[in-house]
C-alpha cells in the first residue's frame, strides 16, 4: 500500500515538529473523539512522546525546531478496529509526513534533498505562524512584509505542483481566537499577494483551498508575551485542537479530485464525450478507481469508488453540533460493524466528510476557494 506523502511547509518557528507530536498524541489510541488511530514504529513513537511531553509540561521549555540536516520521515498507519468479538484491525491508509529544516526555505540551510521533497509530495500543509498573524492583525510595524516574505518562500516552489491539495494551517489558534475570527485572518492574508494569487489561481482550476485553525496545546495553555514569546501557564493542561482535521480535509479533497478527473474526461472535448458514450460510465469509473489508488491507497475497485464519487451528506444541512455528533456516531458504528476493508473505508470517508462539512459551516472562511468575505 503506497502512503500518501504530505509535506508540511513552514519557516523556522512555525511549529512543524510540535504539530506532528500533537497529532500523534491525539491519535495514538482511538477514543471517543475519533474512530481511528495512527500507528508508527516504536522508535518514532518514543521520540514523538518526548516532544509532546516537553510541549505539555508547563515547567519545561518548548522543544527546539528541526535543526541542522534533519530530514526526517514520519510514517503512520491509519487503523480502525471492529467492535465484534474478533476486534479485527484494518489498515485503511498510510500517511508519510516529510519533514525538513525550516531554514531550507529561507536559504539559511542548503541541501540538495530539499527540492526532491516537492517532487515526492501528494499534498501540502502550509503552516502559518499564529504569532506573526496576530502581530499583523494588531497592526505591528513590519508585520505584513514579514508575513509576505514567509508566504513567498513557501509558495514560490509550490507553484509547479499547484493542482495538488493545499491546506493552510493557522498554528497557535488559541491566542488568535481570543480577539479575532478566522474571517479576520482570511481577509488579512487576502491582502498579501503571494497568498491571494495562489488561492485565486486554484479557484480558476476548480481546486479547493482550505484555511484550518489549529492549536497543538489548545485554549488556555499559554499566553503571548510582549517580547513575542509564548509563555506556558502554571498547571495548565494541553488539549490539542483540530490537529486531526487536516487528515479529514486531505481525504475529502483527494476523493473530490477523483470526481473532478471523471468530469474532465467526460467534458474535455468531443472525443472525450464520445469515449464516455462508447465505453460507458462503468469502465470510466474503473479507470478513475485505478487513478485514485495511485494517488492514495484506498481499497481498489468500483464497489468503493462509485459511492464515494457520489458522496453527499444532506443530513448535515442544518450544520448543528447535534447533527454532527449523530452522524459521527452513525459512521463510527458502521466502521465497527464493517466486515471488510472496503466497508470500513467507505464509512471512514463519510466520517471525515462530516468533519469537513461541519468545519465549513462553523468557519465560513475555512473554504478559501468559495469565501467571499461577507
Amino acid at each position: 500500500m503506497r502512503p500518501i506523502k504530505i509535506l508540511p511547509l513552514g519557516v523556522s518557528g512555525a511549529g512543524k515538529s510540535v504539530y506532528l507530536a500533537s497529532l500523534y498524541q491525539k491519535l495514538a489510541l482511538p477514543c471517543g473523539e475519533t474512530c481511528f488511530s495512527l500507528r508508527t514504529d516504536t522508535r518514532l513513537a518514543i521520540d514523538l512522546g518526548r516532544v509532546f511531553t516537553s510541549i505539555s509540561n508547563p515547567s519545561a521549555p518548548w522543544p527546539p525546531g528541526t535543526m541542522g540536516s534533519q530530514f526526517r520521515e514520519y510514517p503512520f498507519d491509519c487503523i480502525v478496529t471492529t467492535s465484534d468479538r474478533e476486534h479485527r484491525e484494518f489498515c485503511l491508509m498510510k500517511l508519510l509526513y516529510l519533514d525538513f529544516p525550516g531554514g531550507c526555505l529561507t536559504g539559511e540551510t542548503e541541501d540538495s534533498r530539499f527540492p526532491a521533497r516537492f517532487e515526492q509530495t501528494d499534498a501540502f500543509l502550509v503552516l502559518l505562524d499564529g504569532v506573526k498573524i496576530l502581530r499583523a492583525l494588531m497592526g505591528a510595524p513590519d508585520s505584513i512584509p514579514e508575513l509576505s516574505a514567509d508566504l513567498s518562500v513557501m509558495l514560490n516552489p509550490l507553484q509547479n505542483f499547484i493542482r495538488k491539495p493545499v491546506h493552510f494551517v493557522v498554528t497557535k489558534w488559541d491566542i488568535i481566537e481570543r480577539q479575532h475570527s478566522l474571517g479576520d485572518v482570511a481577509e488579512l492574508l487576502g491582502r498579501i499577494e503571494p497568498f491571494s494569487r495562489t488561492v485565486e489561481f486554484r479557484r480558476k482550476l476548480g481546486r479547493a483551498t482550505r484555511l484550518i485553525p489549529m492549536s497543538a496545546v489548545g485554549a488556555g495553555f499559554a499566553d503571548l508575551q510582549s517580547d513575542g514569546i509564548m509563555k506556558k501557564r502554571e498547571n495548565a493542561i494541553a488539549k490539542p485542537f483540530n490537529v486531526d482535521l487536516p487528515i479529514s480535509c486531505l481525504l475529502f479533497d483527494l476523493i473530490n479530485e477523483a470526481k473532478k478527473n471523471l468530469e474532465e474526461v467526460r467534458n474535455r472535448n468531443f472525443f472525450g464525450r464520445l469515449l464516455f458514450k462508447l465505453i460507458g460510465s462503468g469502465r470510466l469509473l474503473l479507470s478513475v478507481s485505478k487513478m485514485a489508488v495511485e494517488i492514495f491507497p484506498i481499497p481498489a475497485g468500483k464497489a468503493v469508488i462509485i459511492p464515494l464519487l457520489g458522496l453527499t451528506l444532506d443530513e448535515l444541512y442544518d450544520g448543528t453540533e447535534k447533527a454532527r455528533r449523530r452522524l459521527l456516531q452513525k459512521y463510527g458504528d458502521a466502521i465497527g460493524k464493517s466486515s471488510n476493508e472496503r466497508e470500513a473505508f467507505s464509512a471512514l470517508s463519510k466520517y471525515h466528510a462530516v468533519e469537513v462539512l461541519y468545519m465549513n459551516r462553523q468557519y465560513p472562511a475555512s473554504l478559501l476557494s468559495e469565501y467571499t468575505g461577507s
